[in-house]
């Protein structure tokens, strides 16, 4: 998701991507490493769940993309239900259980696990990329 904005902002530097979550502090300091000092990505770190949820129906486009593990392929990702709970536009990535439940273009936008280039394309086509 990060190489993907990167790429897209770009193109148009008025939007933004926000970062949510305090996960493994050795997986966060990774990331942290890898937004330092990169315009248009903020780190929020944990949000109290009202927070969470203002949050994520405040927000223009939901991301809840994973790479390709043994863990994504299991079962179905539980904050995916609270971003299609919210009525906005998300993107997910297609694992586990995913495509039994959701239909591409229709309930979701659905990439592959890792995929940049179909991020991009989203992006590209719903004019994120300012062109």
């Amino acid at each position: 998701m990060i190489e993907a904005f990167t790429i897209v902002y770009k193109s148009n530097k008025n939007i933004n991507l926000f970062l949510t979550g305090k996960g493994e502090k050795n997986n966060i300091n990774k990331v942290l490493k890898k937004i330092n000092k990169k315009e248009g990505i903020k780190y929020l770190g944990y949000l109290s769940d009202n927070d969470f949820y203002r949050f994520i129906q405040d927000s223009d486009i939901l991301c809840m993309v994973r790479t390709k593990s043994n863990f994504a392929d299991a079962g179905f990702p539980f904050k995916l239900g609270e971003y299609l709970a919210s009525g906005n536009p998300v993107i997910a990535s297609n694992v586990g259980d995913v495509k039994y439940y959701l239909e591409d273009k229709k309930d979701a936008i659905l990439v592959g696990a890792g995929n940049i280039e179909e991020i991009q394309e989203f992006s590209v086509s719903q004019n994120l990329a300012g062109d």
